[in-house]
This record gives C-alpha cells, sequence and structure tokens, in this order.
C-alpha cells in the first residue's frame, strides 16, 4: 500500500485510524467488535485524523511488539470471546520512515456473532457510520436468533399464543391460495384447528399444549400479537404512480385497523401490484403474449424479501410502487451473499419457517433460485437488469425492478464488455473499487452491471464478503 492510498482513506463503515503513540488503544478492542459484528474492516494504528479530516502520519515505534500484545490479548477469553486474527491480518506499511500497522478484520459469519468483550455480551459493539456503539437490545436479540440453526420463527411463540389467537379470515385466505394452487390437497375437510396441526402453525409443548409457532404468529394473529414478540415489526406497502408529494395510496402497519399480519399484507400487495404492472409485457405481431412470467417474479421479490427480513429490528418490509419501477426493502443483511442470491442454488433464508409455508402454497420451491428467476424473467422481457444491493448502514437489503422497455439500462454508463475486458486484462482478479475509479462511475452503477454480468455466468467472486472481494472472468 502506497502513502497515497492512505492518505486518500476516510473513516467510515470499513475504516478506523487511530493514533496509537504509546500503545495499543483500549478502543482498538471496541473497533475489533463493531468490525467483527458488522460488515469488517481495517484499523489503522499510528495515523492521527485531524479535525479538519486530514490524516497525520504519527507512526508506531515498534510494530512486532504490538502485533504480539494485539494477538496476546485477543487470546485472552475474559477479554475478548475468541480470536479471529491470524499473522496475515497485520500489513505494516513505511510512509516516510514511519511505520503504520494495518489491522485487517473479517466480518464474522452469522453463527458467530456476536464478538463481545470482557466475558459479557452487552459489551458487542456494532459500526455505524465512523463510530462504534454498543448493540441495542433488539440487535443482541437477532444475534442469538440467527445462531438458531432452524431459526427462530420455528419455534414456539413463549407467549402462551394458540389457536384462540389467530384471525380466522386470515386461516380461511391461506387455505384458499392452498386450494387454488394446490388441487389435489387432502386438507379440505378438516377443521380449521386440525389443518393448523397439519401445517404445523400448532405445536406441542412437553406437556402437549398446542401453541403457536412465531412464524405462525407472524402470519396469521394480529398487530398486538406480533408486536409483543416483535417489539419492532414493521409493514409497508406504497404506491406512488403519479408525481405528488405523498403516495397515493398506502398499507401499512401503522394504521392498525386491519389485522397486519404477513398474510393479510401478502395478500394486500399481490392484489394490488398486478394493476399497477405496465402492459403489455410482450407482443407478437401487435398481440399481448402471457405477461404471467413479470407477475410470478414479482411475487418472488415480494417473498424473498419476508422470508429474509429480521422482523425484530428496525423497519421490516417496505415495498415501493412508482411508474415505472418497484422497490424492495427488506430489513436484515442476507445470510446467502448476493452473488449467490444471483447465482442460484443456495439457500438460507432467516425465516425457514415462513419460506415453508409460501413453498406449501407453491409460490416458493426453497431451491434457492428465487432471485436468479427474478433476474432472468427481466432479461426475458428485456427490462434493465434488477439492481440488488446491501445498505450497511441501515442494514436492510434493497432489490430495484426497473420496468422500462429498453436495450440495456440507461444508467449505466460503462458497457458490460468494456468491463469484462477490464476483468480479463487483471490476472488478480477486479475489486469494485478498481473498477469505480476505472470507469469514473459510481459504486450502484458497477453493482448493476456486476450483477448483470455474474447473472449471465460471465463473472465469478473469490466468495469474499466485502473486503478483499474481487471479480474474475467465469
Amino acid at each position: 500500500m502506497q502513502k497515497i492510498d492512505i492518505l486518500e482513506l476516510k473513516e467510515g463503515l470499513n475504516v478506523e485510524f487511530k493514533t496509537a503513540e504509546k500503545g495499543v488503544p483500549e478502543s482498538f478492542y471496541e473497533t475489533y467488535s463493531s468490525f467483527s459484528n458488522t460488515a469488517g474492516g481495517d484499523i489503522y494504528l499510528g495515523i492521527e485524523e485531524l479535525p479538519d479530516k486530514e490524516l497525520k502520519i504519527v507512526g508506531v515505534k515498534d510494530c512486532n511488539q504490538y502485533i504480539k500484545f494485539i494477538l496476546d490479548t485477543t487470546n485472552n477469553k475474559a477479554k475478548v470471546r475468541f480470536n479471529t486474527l491470524t499473522d496475515d491480518s497485520f500489513e505494516i506499511i513505511n510512509v516516510d520512515g514511519k511505520n503504520v500497522l494495518k489491522v485487517h478484520i473479517n466480518e464474522l459469519p452469522r453463527g458467530k456473532k456476536p464478538l463481545y468483550l470482557n466475558d459479557q455480551i452487552a459489551n458487542s459493539y456494532v459500526r455505524r457510520g465512523e463510530g462504534d456503539y454498543l448493540a441495542t437490545k433488539s440487535e443482541l436479540i437477532s444475534f442469538i436468533y440467527d445462531q438458531q440453526e432452524d431459526g427462530f420463527d420455528f419455534s414456539i411463540n413463549t407467549f402462551g399464543y394458540d389457536f384462540s389467537d389467530i384471525s380466522i379470515d386470515s386461516l380461511h385466505s391461506f387455505r384458499r391460495h392452498l386450494e387454488n394452487r394446490n388441487t389435489q390437497n387432502s386438507f379440505k375437510e378438516m377443521s380449521d384447528e386440525d389443518f393448523c396441526v397439519k401445517m404445523r402453525f400448532l405445536k406441542s409443548d412437553s406437556s402437549n399444549r398446542l401453541f403457536l409457532t412465531n412464524a405462525a404468529v407472524l402470519l396469521l394473529t394480529n398487530i398486538e400479537c406480533i408486536s409483543s414478540i416483535y417489539p419492532n415489526y414493521f409493514v409497508d406497502y406504497q404506491e406512488k404512480i403519479y408525481d405528488s408529494i405523498r403516495w397515493d395510496y398506502r398499507l401499512t402497519s401503522i394504521d392498525e385497523d386491519w389485522s397486519c399480519n404477513l398474510m393479510d399484507y401478502f395478500d394486500g400487495v399481490i392484489g394490488r401490484i398486478k394493476t399497477k404492472l405496465p402492459t403489455p409485457y410482450e407482443t407478437e405481431n401487435g398481440i399481448e403474449v402471457s405477461g404471467e412470467d413479470i407477475y410470478r417474479a414479482v411475487i418472488e421479490a415480494v417473498i424473498n424479501a419476508l422470508v429474509n427480513a429480521d422482523f425484530y429490528n428496525g423497519n421490516s418490509i417496505i415495498i415501493r410502487v412508482y411508474a415505472n419501477k418497484i422497490e424492495f426493502i427488506n430489513s436484515g443483511k442476507p445470510l446467502v451473499s448476493i452473488d449467490d442470491m444471483i447465482i442460484g442454488g443456495i439457500t438460507n433464508p432467516r425465516n425457514k419457517e415462513l419460506m415453508r409455508y409460501f413453498r406449501l402454497l407453491r409460490y416458493a420451491q426453497r431451491s434457492g433460485y428465487g432471485v436468479q428467476n427474478i433476474f432472468s424473467t427481466m432479461k426475458k422481457y428485456k427490462y434493465p437488469v434488477p439492481i440488488m444491493t446491501e445498505n450497511e448502514e441501515q442494514k436492510t437489503t434493497n432489490l430495484t425492478m426497473i420496468f422500462e422497455r429498453i436495450e440495456g439500462n440507461p444508467s449505466i454508463k460503462v458497457s458490460s464488455s468494456d468491463v469484462v475486458s477490464f476483468i480479463g486484462g487483471a490476472e488478480d482478479g477486479v475489486s469494485q473499487k478498481e473498477l469505480i475509479e476505472h470507469f469514473k462511475v459510481d459504486r450502484k452503477t458497477v453493482l448493476n452491471v456486476i450483477n448483470s454480468l455474474i447473472a449471465q455466468g460471465m463473472i465469478k467472486t473469490n466468495a469474499a464478503k466485502t473486503k478483499g472481494k474481487k471479480y474474475y472472468l467465469k
């Protein structure tokens, strides 16, 4: 790494500077925890950030001593839950005769978060912007729930909610979907309660009493039941078709004059969203051919948001419909990388029971090809490549489907062939940053092209999550 590269860095989600003239500061371990629990990053010891954001190289006198001290401390379980650093995590950079120690920290996988300090889970840090902050109670609970192999929604609720708490209208809606989409089902003559046992909405506890799973509470009860388990639960559907300041139509759990459960939300969304899709989808000799594939792709996007949302944190689901595009926003980073979701074949939804319910309705197959189907369908109808990104700051996953019948995407300021040529000319792969700097475009534009090339099977990644991710010709 060169001096000019260091001096152009700025503190942010993945970068932290520490003066460290008198030794490794205590705040190092707070950043170590926050990077591990968020998106990874690099800590630079021996750099001072001045009030005007300029960087001053102060240097570290004995980098090897600092490395030994850091490794000794991170291997001390009384100080740090566990160590993730190796000798390869450290890089000594000489700048004008002074040594800067760079420490790279990887994001932890889902099942190992959180990394906490001083043997107290409450001392878990997360990264927000340029700072390290103690994780909130809801963030800690999400970390713990994500450690469960079957998923939190698979478990029986601990509030005693049972069959009597189900919205019968919502349950009957589920049954109608099942009968319409699975005419061979053998459940038509069952009573509602027997049906709920058969669908595993109801499960027996150790005393053989039947209670709803957390997923069934989300799907079939009401806002009072849901919010007692998921205090930050929020769903929102907005239509802004015309050029107005506010939405033209809105269905949201803020308005508690409906159940606010996911079954009624799903019905409300898919019922309205079809009428807002552009028509005709495809024509032959001036006659419209079926557009059902587009509608199915939109339903896939709705379900993808529902089954991957972190309902315990933040704004769970927001769907916005505009005149020429639909945005799907769900809280929580995906448990499968976006690249792998686009390629298809890997499945790991956050809410596995919800996925199973939609699979029973034959709206989802849980084969790991839902996102790939969205991309391939949009390509089939000659719509722009969908834009799928993670928002690290807000901890959301965002998908945008654009319905403008054009060859290519006007927002792309660089051609796919140029990107392929640039990647192919690099022996060690190309990073997003290198693509941005080479083509002088923004990150969103680069991601759009990358997503398209991955969907077409033309490029692959080295499987790194954030830092160190590079792209290669497939």
